[in-house]
C-alpha cells in the first residue's frame, strides 16, 4: 500500500511538472502601420471583400476560372500539402500519450511450434516520454502553425490563379479586339490600293501614289502573323492554369463590353494584414520557429520515459494496473556533454526564429508597396484609357477630313495615309488602354487580399 501511494505522488509531481513548458510564448511582431494607403482612401469598406464571381461578371469568364480552381495542378499539389501537414500534425501530438502494442512470447523449452511450448500474449505500454518542459507541446504548436501556413498558401495560390486566369482573359480579349481592328484595316487597305491602281493606270495619279498604298497595305498585313500568333500562345497558357490540353479558349463579353465596378474601395491598412494570405503565411511562419526554439530549449533538460513490456498478460487486467508491474519502467536521461550539439541547435532555432520575424516584416511592406503601385496604377491607366478615347475620336475626325480634301484635291494622297495611320494606331491604343484598366483591377484586387473565396452552390446560383 505504502508503494501504491508513492508511485501515485511520484506521477502527481510528474504530471504537475509536465504542465511547465519552457521556451518563450509567441508574440505577435509589431509592425509600423501606415494611417492610410497610399493613393487610397480612409474607407472601411474594401474591393477584396467582393467574391470573385461577382467582381467578373462575364460568366464565361467566371466558368474559366472555376475550372482553374478545380483542375489546376498548383492548387491540387496545394491541396496534398494541407493533407500531408495534418498528417504531420497528428503525428507530432501522438508522442503525448502512452504508445501501446501487442506482442508475443514463447514460454518453454522449445520453439513456437512444439507442444511443448506455450504462446502468451501481453498488452504494454512500450513508450510514453512525459511531456515535463512542454517539448512535445510545443512539437504540436509547431506543427499545427506549418498546417495553418500551408492552408495560407493554398489560399495564396488560389488567389494568385484566380487573377492569372482573368488577366489572360483580359489579354485575349485584347489581341481578339486588335485583331479585328488589324483585319478590317487590312480590307480598307486592300480597297485603298485597288483604287489607287485604278487611278494609276488611267492616268490619273503617278506611281508614287500607288507604292504609298501599296506599303500600307503590306505593312498592315505583316502584322496579322504576329497578333495570331500571339492568341494562340495566350490561349495554351491559359489552358494550362485550367489544367488542360492547349485548345481553343471560350469567349464571353468582347473586350470593351467588359464591366468595371463603379467605386473601388481599398480598405484600411489593418485590413489588409488580416486578409492577405501571404501575410498571414509568414506569420504562422513565425510561430513555427517560436515553438522551435522552446523544442531546443528543452533538450537542456531531462528526459523522463515510462516504459513497460510485461503489462497485460493474457486477459489478466488486474496485472496490469497492478503498481509493481511499474517497477524499475521508469527510465530518466539527461545531456551532460553533447559537444555543443544543444547549444548550436538553440542557436540555430534564434536565428531562424528572428529570419522569420524579418520575413514576415518584408512581406508586410511589399504588400503595402503592391497596393500602392495597384492603386496607382488603376487610377492613371482610368486617366490615360479616357485619354486615348479623345485621341481615337480626333484622328478619326482628321481622317474624315483627309478624304473629303483629297477627293477636292486640296491636299495630296500622303497626307491620306498620314491620317489613316493615326487613326489606326489611335484604334489600337484604346484597346491596349482598356485592357491596362481591366489588368490594374484584377492587380488591385489580388494586392487588396481578394480572390482566395470559393463559391457555395447559393452564392453561384
Amino acid at each position: 500500500m505504502k508503494n501504491t501511494i508513492k508511485y501515485i505522488y511520484f506521477i502527481g509531481f510528474l504530471l504537475v511538472l509536465a504542465s511547465c513548458k519552457v521556451g518563450p510564448n509567441y508574440q505577435k511582431p509589431e509592425s509600423e502601420l501606415p494611417t492610410h494607403l497610399r493613393f487610397g482612401t480612409l474607407e472601411t469598406s474594401t474591393l477584396a471583400d467582393t467574391p470573385w464571381w461577382e467582381l467578373y461578371q462575364d460568366t464565361v469568364l467566371q466558368e474559366l476560372i472555376q475550372t482553374a480552381i478545380d483542375s489546376n495542378r498548383n492548387m491540387r499539389i496545394a491541396a496534398q500539402r494541407i493533407i500531408e501537414a495534418e498528417g504531420v500534425r497528428r503525428v507530432a501530438g501522438s508522442p503525448m500519450f502512452p504508445q501501446l502494442g501487442v506482442a508475443s512470447e514463447v514460454n518453454a523449452n522449445g520453439d513456437k511450434s512444439s507442444s511443448s511450448a506455450t504462446e502468451s500474449e501481453f498488452f504494454g505500454v512500450y513508450s510514453w516520454e512525459l511531456d515535463l518542459w512542454g517539448k512535445i507541446r510545443r512539437g504540436k504548436e509547431a506543427a499545427l502553425a506549418e498546417y495553418l501556413g500551408t492552408v495560407e498558401a493554398y489560399k495564396s495560390i488560389t488567389l494568385s490563379l484566380v487573377s492569372s486566369v482573368a488577366g489572360g482573359y483580359f489579354e485575349l480579349l485584347d489581341l481578339d479586339y486588335r485583331l479585328s481592328i488589324t483585319r478590317s484595316t487590312v480590307i480598307a487597305r486592300q480597297e485603298a490600293y485597288r483604287i489607287a491602281k485604278l487611278r494609276f493606270e488611267n492616268g490619273i495619279t503617278s506611281e508614287l501614289e500607288l507604292r504609298q498604298a501599296e506599303v500600307e497595305l503590306f505593312k498592315t498585313e505583316a502584322t496579322l502573323p504576329d497578333l495570331e500568333r500571339q492568341m494562340a500562345q495566350k490561349e495554351n497558357e491559359i489552358c494550362v492554369l485550367l489544367g488542360q490540353t492547349p485548345q481553343e479558349v471560350k469567349r464571353g463579353m468582347n473586350l470593351i463590353s467588359q464591366p468595371l465596378p463603379p467605386e473601388i474601395p481599398s480598405g484600411l491598412p489593418s485590413e489588409l494584414l488580416q486578409r492577405r494570405p501571404d501575410v498571414l503565411q509568414a506569420e504562422q511562419g513565425i510561430v513555427a520557429a517560436n515553438a522551435k526554439v522552446g523544442i531546443t530549449k528543452a533538450n537542456f533538460y531531462p528526459t523522463i520515459r515510462l516504459t513497460g513490456e510485461n503489462g497485460l498478460v493474457g486477459n489478466d487486467l488486474s496485472s496490469f494496473l497492478s503498481v509493481p508491474s511499474w517497477e524499475n519502467l521508469i527510465a530518466i536521461s539527461a545531456p551532460i556533454f553533447t559537444g555543443g550539439a544543444n547549444k548550436g541547435r538553440m542557436k540555430a532555432a534564434k536565428a531562424n526564429y528572428e529570419k522569420s520575424v524579418n520575413a514576415y516584416q518584408h512581406t508586410v511592406l511589399t504588400a503595402f508597396q503592391e497596393v500602392s503601385d495597384a492603386l496607382v496604377q488603376n487610377q492613371k491607366n482610368k486617366v490615360s484609357k479616357e485619354a486615348q478615347i479623345r485621341y481615337a475620336g480626333s484622328t478619326e475626325q482628321y481622317l474624315r477630313l483627309a478624304n473629303l480634301q483629297y477627293i477636292n484635291g486640296l491636299i495630296s494622297y500622303i497626307d491620306v495615309l498620314d491620317a489613316q495611320r493615326r487613326s489606326f494606331e489611335a484604334e489600337l491604343s484604346v484597346s491596349v488602354a482598356v485592357k491596362n484598366e481591366l489588368l490594374s483591377v484584377v492587380n488591385l484586387y489580388k494586392s487588396l487580399g481578394g480572390g482566395w473565396e470559393r463559391p457555395t452552390d447559393e452564392s453561384t446560383n
